[in-house]
């Protein structure tokens, strides 16, 4: 899975991260055919290119993952994530231990590059805690 997501997995398992819908720790602990963890598009690709943004490279970069369980994955299908959100009460807190920015504005489509901006500086301060 790479350095990087490597890393992530070992910031999440520090925060006690857990599934947005299920509330299971994100720690590959649960099991079950829909537990399994998966790579989340915080803004899903079909989301992404039914809004013109078909650049593979700007849909496809680490600040736009998140780790969740497959069946919560399989919720999200094509909606920007300011309506999955609200659509499934996904908590605040479940949010911030993935460093996604709390700034609702920044959940819409017309605001993913400054959403990207923003969640590299807060995966980049997590990571620096952690590695000191």
């Amino acid at each position: 899975c790479g350095p990087a997501m490597s890393l992530f997995i070992t910031m999440l398992r520090t925060v006690n991260a857990k599934d947005w819908i299920s509330h299971d720790p994100l720690d590959g602990t649960v099991i079950g055919h829909n537990a399994e963890l998966q790579i989340h598009h915080f803004f899903p690709r079909q989301c992404l290119t039914k809004h013109g943004i078909n650049d593979l490279d700007l849909i496809n970069t680490f600040a736009n993952y998140t780790v969740i369980s497959k069946d919560t994955n399989l919720k999200f299908l094509d909606l920007e994530p300011i309506d999955y959100i609200k659509k499934n009460n996904i908590k605040r807190k479940d949010l911030e231990a993935q460093f996604i920015p709390l700034d609702e504005d920044l959940w819409r489509v017309k605001n993913y590059r400054k959403f990207l901006r923003v969640r590299r500086e807060n995966l980049s301060k997590a990571a620096n805690r952690l590695l000191g």
